[in-house]
């Protein structure tokens, strides 16, 4: 009868370690909290979260969610997605055209916002890295912009490094 106990008691520590670890898992985010089985990763910059990263590769956008935790509600924002290896400006500022631009947003501290940008067309599969980068203003005053490395009256912040991969 001893060797059946003992069996009983394995199972009962085989079964609590296998809680814990799920504890710990859920704790730190769960799984595929950044997309991460889907080979999405989204790596945001201190004041600033993303989740829900996707590439579209029917329609070539970047889609994710973003909220700035910076405790100053931005007025007037400019977003736009820096493949890797973008040339940058001096100051360090990704040469974007307009054409990969979403503008006319505010985003209050804390509110999460949906964005939708262009990354390029992509065949299923396909992998694209790079940055996700705002120009804010506090006062409201529309961003004027022909490219997003030459706008004026905001404030540069590079928000997410991220790779995804085209479903």
């Amino acid at each position: 009868m001893a060797k059946g106990g003992n069996k009983g008691r394995l199972l009962a520590i085989v079964l609590i370690v296998i809680a814990a670890l799920f504890v710990v898992v859920m704790t730190l985010g769960g799984f595929g909290s950044n997309d991460s089985l889907m080979g999405n990763y989204c790596i945001a910059s201190q004041g600033f979260s993303c989740q829900r990263l996707l590439y579209a590769h029917s329609t070539g956008n970047l889609t994710l969610d973003v909220i700035q935790k910076t405790g100053t509600d931005w007025k007037g924002v400019v977003f736009a997605y820096a493949p890797q290896g973008t040339p940058a400006t001096a100051n360090g500022i990704p040469e974007i055209s307009a054409a990969g631009v979403s503008s006319d947003h505010a985003l209050p501290s804390g509110v999460m916002l949906a964005l939708a940008l262009g990354a390029g067309g992509a065949a299923s599969g396909t992998q694209t890295a790079g940055s996700v980068w705002a120009c804010y203003n506090t006062n409201g005053a529309y961003i004027a912009h022909a490219s997003f490395d030459n706008l004026t009256g905001c404030t540069y912040v590079q928000m997410a490094t991220l790779t995804a991969k085209a479903s």
